[in-house]
This record gives C-alpha cells, sequence and structure tokens, in this order.
C-alpha cells in the first residue's frame, strides 16, 4: 500500500512539472532557429519589455543586434526600447550586458596581476570588479554606494582599490584604507576632511604605505591617472569599463530577475 503521503508529494511535482513555462516559447525559438540558418547566431534569451522576448543576435561579420520577438513567433521588432518611467534605453542596456557593448579588453592586464594589488573586498558574485578610486575623488563618492549596492545583491565581489592622485590627503587616506582593508571604513574615511587621526595609527598606516606603493606603480606602469577607473574580471578576462554610469547593466542581474 502507498504511502499516502508519498502520492501527495508526487502528485505536487507532477503537476508543477505540467505546468512548468519554458523560456523562451518554442515558436520564438523556432523562428529564431530559421535566422540562425542564414548564419546568425543567438546569443541570449532574456525578458523583454511587456510580454516581448528579447533576443541578442550576433552577424557572420560579428556585430551584433539587439530585437525583441511576440510570444507567437510571429513578429520581430527592432529599434530602441524606453521605460517611459525612467527613460532609459533598454535596448542600450541589453546590448552593453549581452553583447559586450561599453566595455573593452585590456590585454596588458591579467587577473592575476590585478589579485596581487592591495584592496578592500565585499560582496559575491561570479564577477569581480576591481574600482579604482581616489578618496579625494567627488565622482569617486557618489560611485560608491551604487557600488556597495550592487555587492550587496551578489551581482559582483568588488575590490576597492584606494589611489593617491589629488594630493597628500589622497595618500593618507588611500594608504589608511589599504592598511585596514575594511570596506566599512570606505564612506567614512571618504567624506572626513582631517586627515590627523587616521595618521595615529601607525599599524595600519605602515602596512597600508607598502600597499600603496604598490598601487601607485601599477596605475602609473598601465596609464590610469583618472578615476573612477572599473576593471571587471570574468570568464578569465579583463575589461575596462569605459562608463562607470552604465556598470549596473554590464553585470548579471540578481538571480531570477533575467531568465
Amino acid at each position: 500500500m502507498s504511502d499516502p503521503l508519498s502520492l501527495f508529494l508526487a502528485g505536487v511535482v507532477a503537476a508543477r512539472a505540467g505546468s512548468a513555462v519554458s523560456f523562451p516559447p518554442s515558436p520564438v525559438r523556432q523562428a529564431m532557429e530559421r535566422w540562425e540558418a542564414l548564419g546568425m547566431k543567438v546569443v541570449r534569451y532574456f525578458k523583454g519589455p511587456g510580454n516581448l522576448v528579447g533576443v541578442a543576435l550576433t552577424f557572420p561579420n560579428g556585430k551584433g543586434m539587439i530585437v525583441y520577438v511576440d510570444p507567437d513567433g510571429k513578429t520581430l521588432v527592432s529599434g530602441v526600447a524606453l521605460d517611459l518611467a525612467t527613460g532609459e534605453n533598454l535596448t542600450a542596456r541589453a546590448a552593453r550586458m549581452y553583447l559586450g557593448e561599453g566595455q573593452k579588453p585590456v590585454p596588458a592586464i591579467s587577473a592575476e596581476e590585478l589579485g596581487r594589488l592591495g584592496y578592500l573586498q565585499e560582496g559575491s558574485g561570479e564577477a569581480i570588479l576591481y574600482a579604482f578610486i581616489d578618496p579625494e575623488c567627488p565622482h569617486c563618492l557618489a560611485l560608491v554606494p551604487r557600488l556597495k549596492a550592487l555587492a550587496k545583491a551578489g551581482r559582483a565581489v568588488v575590490r576597492w582599490v584606494p589611489v593617491g592622485l589629488l594630493g597628500p590627503s589622497s595618500l593618507t587616506k588611500a594608504a589608511y584604507l589599504l592598511g585596514r582593508k575594511d570596506p566599512e571604513d570606505l564612506l567614512a574615511v571618504m567624506e572626513t576632511r582631517d586627515v590627523r587621526p587616521l595618521l595615529k595609527d601607525k599599524e595600519a598606516m605602515g602596512r597600508g604605505g607598502v600597499a600603496l606603493e604598490e598601487v601607485m606603480t601599477f596605475a602609473e606602469d598601465h596609464g590610469i591617472t583618472e578615476v573612477p577607473y572599473l576593471l571587471l574580471v570574468t570568464g578569465g578576462q579583463v575589461l575596462e569599463i569605459e562608463d562607470p554610469h552604465t556598470v549596473e547593466s554590464l553585470l548579471k542581474p540578481p538571480s531570477g530577475e533575467e531568465r
């Protein structure tokens, strides 16, 4: 005699399996397979605006394109899709995220070399984001909460690399941060106007001074003269994020946001 609980659970599993919705819908996949037969390649399916299915395509010449297909696979739309509430260009965001636009390889820098630098680390995720920042840089300060949010959401491991490009206070703060290696200190140290209390921590300043010298040598060797400067390590490749304001759209969304 079968266990009633086992029968119930088996029924639940079967019901869920039967009601699962595949993504993308079969008509969309079949329609795009006809395009692939012509030499195009589907890089990624993703949820588009409304009920549309977004498709990231590449052509034989290497160029990419974002298109949208209705769930029945009968209509394909190309062009700019705007979020009317925020004004964001959703097509451009998808192109950055799935076609790599807005980022470029940096073959002169290896992931191993970056990993040997001093940094403050927080967050989790498949990608590692190195953020070169100057503690006295207002643009860097504005970027910090955004990157911290990405780290907290599990979209990237963020490694803060302080540099001292803007004067003595920058050097003092950068050395202190590298010596402490605590990302919780970051905002407070960047916002402080009095660096004298930092200098009292001789141990942190000593450790940080050594690490900062290595960071500054690295920055000089690779021509890093402007901050914020972001490098993304993903799949073993080092990519420069050309516009820090687009960083959110270049990182993998939290689990469940995209399919």
